[in-house]
């Protein structure tokens, strides 16, 4: 049976992951600032966006969310529903979320997206990181149709 000390513990944890998370969306929301969003990312760390691309290291992530505004104007990433698991050990952590998208693409077009986030961490020298970062889109659709007529759209 974990002790009171344990239980508090792991609570601080799954709140600073929380943190993370939130950090990560906002400087998403903030032009995908790229030195901010590689930050938060252990060296050896990998982004999968499906569509958007697989990243493996923090330079590649930082490259590829350097050039993201270009693909997307604005976008605000609301990030709910989370479920995250510490391991035993206090140093990694997995998590799931759910992620509602309105955003404008080049063009403008006005798009909807939505789907669920896989995450790994890892706690460095008392600090939560991101290892992996899986973003599993369901839809990416212009507004004016909707997921239901278009489910995904062609992002060129």
């Amino acid at each position: 049976m974990a002790s009171l000390e344990e239980k508090v513990q792991r609570l601080l944890d799954i709140q600073e992951i929380r943190d993370l998370k939130t950090q990560y969306a906002m400087y998403c929301d903030d032009q995908y600032n790229p030195d901010g969003i590689a930050s938060l990312f252990v060296e050896d760390a990998i982004w999968d966006g499906g569509m958007f691309g697989h990243y493996e290291g923090r330079a590649a992530i930082r490259e590829f969310f350097a050039g993201a505004s270009d693909t997307i104007e604005f976008a605000l990433h609301l990030t709910v529903g989370d479920k995250i698991e510490v391991d035993p050990s206090g140093t990694t952590a997995k998590g799931s979320w759910y992620i509602i998208m309105p955003a404008t693409f080049k063009g403008p077009q006005a798009m909807w997206c939505a789907g669920t986030y896989r995450d790994e961490y890892v706690k460095v020298d008392g600090k939560w990181y991101f290892q992996n970062v899986n973003a599993n889109l369901d839809f990416v659709s212009p507004y004016e149709k909707g997921w239901v007529a278009e489910q995904y759209t062609d992002l060129e």
